[in-house]
């Protein structure tokens, strides 16, 4: 169960020096989790932070809804579960005893808002609490989610229940916002990797008005993971990749030449965003380095003609994003065909051609908040053991064959 039907729209942002830019969005799609990533109703690790904040609930604008949450608070079914679903400026989603977005509690309710044909003039402007629910209008039961900013009203009010409002601790949902995540049921990066814990939910007094109010004290963590290597295990992966000299002949000779002197053997995939790009190449290993010499951007925003597209497997070199003549030996490997945005914007030079399947084994590795303020930066190293050329395929292309460890949970 989750919000459906809110953000249509992705936005390309713009990252740090020699990165390619980023789609980001909240999109509408059926909740569920990935399997490694189920909640936990425990409290975070060592180090995590503890707060409260008060929901003062409008029963003359929502009864059947702030009843059914005032009993659920009583009866202790909300101590222990997560908040599961972080969306940045938009909302952050709780209360499903699955953790994951798909269940609730026993009973259902009434849906109390205008398309139901009920009156609720409660608009959904920040701090505001509303119950999400499924397509079906009266299947809101446990899950509730707190508004994060003003810019969704027109999308929410007539269409949820808003039944309450953040109004004391508004703050420390708002820090919900800088936890780490990973791919959440709605595709994006919204599941907290560590559990935003509801340690307890309880009634407390009236507010000055007679409206009853309910306080959450919750526990997360929003610091980096702490890394155990003891808990990872070693894993090897070859690929080979073919290079179309025909395309972008300079990207093809200066790459080539790189491979040869052994430039890329040790460095890292530093940045790999899910289903978007894998980026290695930098021999500081942030994103910020290269090697001693740029090359001419192969790319038609350029004035070079480039016809190969940015699909699934495709090479291409990263650049800074003032200068189109920066690209030196960062590069990238395309994760979908969605990268199409990129043509014209980047040289690309090559494809893989075998072992498709272990780069996308590579690029599930567990990730954690990187430099580009994404989910991007693996948690242990991926690293290039070897990078080599091999013979030529059967038209007379250049390959080079890749040899990359990197580390699974145990």
């Amino acid at each position: 169960m989750k919000i459906t039907g809110i953000l249509k729209a992705a936005a390309l942002a713009a990252v740090c020096a020699m990165s390619i830019g980023l789609f980001a969005g909240c999109g509408d799609t059926d909740s569920s989790s990935a399997a490694d990533s189920k909640a936990s109703s425990k409290a975070a690790a060592s180090g995590a932070k503890e707060g409260s904040f008060v929901i003062t609930l409008y029963a003359d604008k929502a009864p059947i809804t702030c009843e059914n949450f005032e009993k659920l608070i009583k009866d202790g079914f909300y101590d222990g579960l997560t908040f599961h679903r972080i969306v940045n400026d938009f909302c952050a989603q709780g209360g499903d005893p699955n953790g994951d977005g798909t269940g609730g509690s026993s009973e259902k309710i009434k849906g109390e808002f205008s398309e139901n044909g009920v009156e609720n003039d409660l608009s959904h402007t920040k701090g505001i609490v509303s119950m999400a629910r499924s397509k079906d209008m009266d299947s809101a039961s446990s899950q509730f989610f707190v508004c994060l900013s003003d810019k969704f009203t027109n999308v929410l009010d007539g269409k949820y229940a808003a039944f309450g409002k953040v109004t004391e601790g508004m703050e420390v949902v708002e820090d919900f916002q800088n936890v780490e995540r990973t791919t959440g049921g709605d595709g994006k990066q919204s599941f907290p990797i560590q559990p935003i814990t509801i340690v307890k939910a309880e009634m407390i007094g009236d507010d000055d008005n007679g409206n009853h109010r309910a306080q959450f004290t919750v526990s997360y963590y929003t610091g980096a993971k702490e890394v155990n290597p003891d808990d990872y295990t070693e894993q090897t992966a070859e690929f080979t990749a073919v290079l179309y000299k025909d395309k972008a002949p300079v990207t093809c000779e200066n790459f080539e030449k790189l491979v040869k002197d052994g430039f890329y053997d040790g460095l890292t995939f530093h940045r790999i965003i899910d289903n978007f790009i894998m980026q290695g190449g930098d021999p500081k290993g942030d994103g910020t380095g290269g090697a001693k010499e740029t090359i001419k951007g192969e790319f038609s925003q350029n004035g070079v003609e480039n016809d190969l597209s940015h699909t699934k497997g495709v090479l291409s070199m990263a650049r800074g994003s003032a200068d189109p003549d920066s690209a030196s030996s960062q590069f990238f490997i395309c994760l979908s065909d969605k990268d199409a945005a990129m043509d014209g914007q980047y040289a690309a030079f090559g494809k893989v051609v075998e072992g498709m399947d272990k780069v996308d084994e590579i690029a599930a590795v567990e990730k954690q908040k990187g430099s580009d303020q994404y989910l991007s930066e693996p948690v242990m190293p991926v690293t290039i053991q070897k990078a080599e050329i091999v013979d030529p395929d059967a038209d007379g292309n250049t390959q080079v064959k890749f040899t990359v460890s990197y580390y699974t949970a145990k």
